[in-house]
């Protein structure tokens, strides 16, 4: 019997979603033997293989033309945002001792999307969605705080980190959506490897950072390239070949409680109760704002 299309989107968003709660895993475990130079280094040159591999068996360069200057400083510009991005969050992944609290952390993203979505793509929100806005804050808010606090240290270390990347991530998601027309999806994820691994090469130099891993990083590095830069961008691809966008982002914002079994498993370590309260939280924030998007989308028709 054929699948239906919903059917499809669903099971491919779920996938997105195993496979990006193993990236938190797989990089949390590699942080753990390596400098984050190092790891650079060899997730991002091995995930520029991977994806190479792929574009030649599809023909995808084949399809390539000649680009233009608005093009070339696009993804320059692109380039440097996912950077930062990017480096933030594998700092914060590398400092944090449990990585399922930056996988609730990032259930942010989704809200910063909403406010640059409203001043740059003039997208409108109603007042049900702002407190699915409020929500999701909220949940971030309880997440990040330190049970063990002081005025000096009011968030766990690595949240600012996380924040800092959440806020490139959703520049580049904005960004990357009024220029999607000129681009491939698989065009700007090589983009984003190839200006990560540039990065990392070069402090790797600069740090004078040994380039020899042990076995452990080793695998760890090499199956998480695998699952993350590769897999997990490509069913997400697809997911929204066959269903909405919002949607996709609700399935994917339970990554969290994925990593959190993930954890318990490989680490053996849980967040706090309040946490996972909070997590729980930001999950209902997004499924107000995105349910209801849907049911305007829908009534607008």
């Amino acid at each position: 019997m054929a699948l239906s299309n919903k059917f499809k989107g669903y099971l491919f968003a779920f996938i997105t979603t195993i496979t990006l709660s193993n990236v938190y895993i797989f990089s949390k475990s590699a942080l753990n033997e390596t400098n984050i130079y190092q790891f650079g280094f060899y997730w991002f040159g091995f995930a520029i293989i991977w994806n190479i591999i792929y574009s030649a068996f599809t023909g995808h360069f084949k399809t390539i033309n000649k680009i233009n200057n608005f093009q070339i400083w696009t993804l320059l510009g692109i380039g440097i945002t996912e950077v930062i991005a990017t480096s933030a969050i594998f700092i914060a992944i590398k400092i944090i001792p449990n990585p399922t609290i930056p996988a609730f952390i990032r259930n942010l993203e989704p809200v910063l999307i909403v406010f640059l979505a409203i001043i740059f793509l003039q997208e409108k929100y109603n007042k049900l969605e702002i407190i699915g806005v409020i929500l999701t804050i909220l949940g971030t808010f309880i997440i990040s705080y330190n049970i063990n606090t002081s005025l000096n240290t009011l968030f766990i270390p690595g949240t600012n980190l996380i924040l800092i990347s959440c806020l490139f991530y959703a520049i580049r998601t904005i960004w990357s959506k009024k220029v999607i027309n000129h681009f491939s999806a698989l065009a700007l994820n090589l983009n984003k490897l190839i200006f990560m691994f540039a990065t990392a090469t070069i402090f790797l130099i600069l740090t004078k950072s040994p380039i020899h891993i042990n076995k452990i990083a080793f695998w760890n590095i090499l199956i998480g390239s695998l699952i993350g830069p590769f897999i997990t961008s490509f069913f997400q691809f697809l997911s929204l070949k066959y269903i909405d966008a919002s949607r996709s982002t609700l399935i994917q914002s339970t990554t969290g409680f994925i990593t959190l079994l993930l954890s318990w498993f490989f680490f053996e370590t849980l967040p706090m109760a309040y946490q996972i309260i909070g997590g729980f939280i930001t999950i209902i924030g997004l499924t107000i704002i995105t349910t209801n998007r849907k049911k305007l989308t829908l009534k607008n028709r």
